[in-house]
Parts: C-alpha cells; structure tokens; sequence
C-alpha cells in the first residue's frame, strides 16, 4: 500500500510567519517502499490546540501536532492480510498561545541610552589607562619612580 500526504491541517491554517510550532509536519509524506505490499500503515497524532492573537487583533486557532509512524501486517478472518491506513490521534488538554507584540518606544530609549553609557565608559577606562601609562614614563624618565 503506498500514500502520499499532500497536507493534514487542524483547525485554522496559520497565515503569520515566523510563529514556532509544528503545524504541518506531515506535509508532503510519501510512503512508497514499505516493508510489505499489504503493511498496514499506522500514524499516531499528539494534538495540542493553539490560539495566535495577531498585531491587528485577528485571533486564529489551529493545531500543532506530532506524529509516530509504524506498519506492520494486519491478518483478518481466513488469514488473508488486510492493508489499511490508520490516523489515530489524541487530543492534549493544554492550550499553547502566541500572541504577537511590538516592543514599546521606552524599550528602544532604553537599550539607546544603555549603548552610550557603556561607550562612554569604555572609553574613559581607556583614557585612564592612558594617562596612568603616560604618567608612568615621565616619571620614570626623570627618575622620580619611586
């Protein structure tokens, strides 16, 4: 039994980028060579629903999921194999949600002021240095050094 999974979505497709998450890990799976002709294909999906508030207030409500594969031979009545595909799923009771902001203008302030300061101080170690340094050699040119 071979299969190709184009897309398997939950809830609302997520149209923001950028969100972390496994939405579509299933995209474009394709099972051609299996272990058997007749295998039996089992997918296992952990649902977890999500809700993304986006910056305009539209809020979206997908679901991420994971997924364990396995195939195996499934015998019915009379011993004859019966291939099938399976999609089991649970549902997580956790609600995991995005929700998208801007940083304030006072954060940008502060990060601005942060930068010189600490210019300005890496400066003024440097000049220090410098000017001990310099202090250093002239007394030691008309040996007054200790």
């Amino acid at each position: 039994m071979q299969h190709s999974i184009e897309y398997i979505i939950f809830g609302d497709e997520v149209l923001a980028t950028g969100i972390p998450g496994s939405f579509n890990p299933l995209k474009n799976v394709t099972k051609i060579n299996g272990v058997e002709a007749l295998a039996t294909h089992d997918y296992f999906l952990k649902l977890v629903p999500s809700s993304v508030e986006m910056l305009g207030g539209d809020t979206q409500y997908p679901y991420q999921y994971s997924y364990a594969y396995r195939n195996y031979l499934a015998y019915g009545h009379g011993g004859q194999v019966m291939p099938a595909l399976w999609f089991r799923y649970d549902l997580s009771p956790i609600t995991v949600a995005y929700t998208e902001k801007r940083q304030p203008f006072y954060h940008f302030l502060t990060m601005f002021c942060a930068i010189i300061g600490g210019t300005f101080t890496v400066a003024s170690i440097i000049d220090s240095m410098i000017f001990t340094t310099h202090n250093w050699f002239k007394k030691a040119e008309i040996g007054k050094l200790g």
